[in-house]
């Protein structure tokens, strides 16, 4: 019963915030078939629809099409010379960005129904291994990076000291093509290269000709990992992948990072800590976020979605790392047991585990918008989200500070979930994440 409740309670807590806002439809479906009173059902109908408005954040944004944070949609970007030619150039940078499926009509459908309904793209991928310095603990300059650098730079960090991550490539049929973009792939929590919308992503990558290397996230995907597990602020593995694949392509391939969810958060921290230092031509943020700590209050997504996200955590993460995290002070059957959603679990997992202070250390150390680091941002960055995202908070995008940074553009769009974005259209036969 410990085993599977939890797993049940969270998938009832999601199955009632998707079927809750059907309710008053259900009790006038009922008066219809006389099943109710007719004149009070339709009063009672409406009194609940009132109060599901008033409470349901998904609900009160597709009715009102206001967000509480007060965020519209638009493209958020300085007036920079030449902007005005790319947005020309790009028809999703200009209104109205994402239509959408109208049936798809919540940001929690948007998020759920395709994995429901999307079939996966196959995809074949070629493993190698990228050797990486240890990190262990809080993000810090003057450490992690300085060892990235010296590893980078074949100074030889102390071997001890270094991991193998994955990385998985793809390249089209006809092989490699240098004069088209390269992509580094940043999959989101819990996942691995075989995620269904990173296939989708990948698969259309080379169907225009591109390459893409998909960077696996310590302990994921079937791969191994030692002490230093993987946390949301480490920038060195992605700094360490950027630099040993700017290398090998030569200066003159394009080359863009792409981060979905956390991989978001991760993409943007990483160009706002290392600044000029970075060899990226460009990146895209997915879904992501630039404070983190905004998340600790979305209700909605701690609420339905986070128990999900937990749960795989702790099997993910804390079973096979049992021994690992009481050593340092994490009781796996304690406070890592009774993590509810996500906050709870970086509270009392992953934030002591790697000796953040707590969790607010840990949620500024990985987000761009804290300490001014967006600022430092030296490629273009391209960071998109959904005002109805049911998982990551769109409240904390450096709105304010666009004309501060011109490689900043921040696209919010209406409608699209989490990772979501999706398209079906039987007249134009298109099945598509991220459209």
């Amino acid at each position: 019963l410990a085993v599977i409740a939890p797993p049940l309670i969270a998938m009832a807590r999601l199955s009632f915030a998707l079927a809750r806002p059907y309710l008053p439809l259900v009790i006038l479906a009922l008066a219809a078939l006389n099943v109710l009173p007719p004149r009070e059902s339709v009063a009672a109908a409406a009194v609940l629809a009132t109060a599901l408005i008033a409470l349901d954040e998904q609900l009160r944004l597709a009715v009102t099409g206001r967000h509480d944070s007060g965020i519209k949609a638009g493209l958020y970007t300085s007036g920079a010379a030449g902007k005005k030619e790319v947005i020309k150039r790009v028809p999703a940078l200009r209104a109205p960005f994402y239509r959408g499926t109208p049936w798809m009509w919540s940001g929690d459908l948007l998020t759920l129904l395709p994995y429901v309904l999307f079939g996966h793209a196959s995809v074949r991928y070629e493993r190698r291994w990228l050797m990486v310095p240890e990190a262990f603990g809080p993000n810090s300059r003057a450490t992690h990076l300085q060892d990235a650098i010296a590893h980078d730079n074949d100074n030889g960090t102390d071997a001890s000291r270094q991991l193998a991550l994955a990385l998985d490539i793809a390249v089209p049929e006809a092989g490699h093509d240098p004069a088209k973009p390269f992509y580094i792939v940043l999959h989101g929590l819990n996942g691995s290269s075989a995620e269904p919308y990173l296939l989708d992503f990948v698969r259309g990558a080379l169907g225009r000709g591109s390459s893409a290397a998909v960077l696996i996230a310590r302990g994921l995907g079937g791969t191994p990992c030692a002490d230093a597990l993987f946390h949301g602020a480490r920038v060195s593995d992605v700094d360490a992948a950027v630099n040993v694949l700017r290398r090998a392509l030569g200066p003159a391939t394009p080359l863009a990072l792409v981060g979905f969810s956390i991989g978001g958060i991760i993409a943007s921290n990483y160009l706002g800590v290392v600044g000029a230092r970075t060899p990226l031509n460009a990146a895209v943020s997915l879904a992501g976020s630039f404070d983190t700590r905004a998340n600790m209050s979305h209700a909605h997504s701690r609420r339905a979605w986070q128990p999900l996200l937990a749960i795989e955590l702790k099997r993910r993460f804390v079973a096979p790392n049992a021994a690992r995290m009481a050593a340092r002070g994490v009781d796996p059957g304690g406070a890592a047991a009774r993590a509810r959603d996500v906050v709870d679990f970086d509270s009392d997992v992953v934030a002591p585990y790697h000796g953040y202070k707590d969790v607010y250390a840990y949620y500024e150390d990985m987000s761009a918008g804290c300490n001014g680091k967006h600022l430092s941002v030296a490629a273009p960055l391209l960071a998109v989200q959904a005002l109805d995202d049911p998982i990551m908070c769109p409240a904390g995008l450096p709105i304010a500070d666009v004309d501060k940074n011109d490689n900043l553009w921040l696209l919010v769009t209406q409608k699209g979930g989490h990772i979501g974005w999706a398209e079906v259209s039987i007249v134009n036969d298109v099945i598509a994440w991220n459209a």
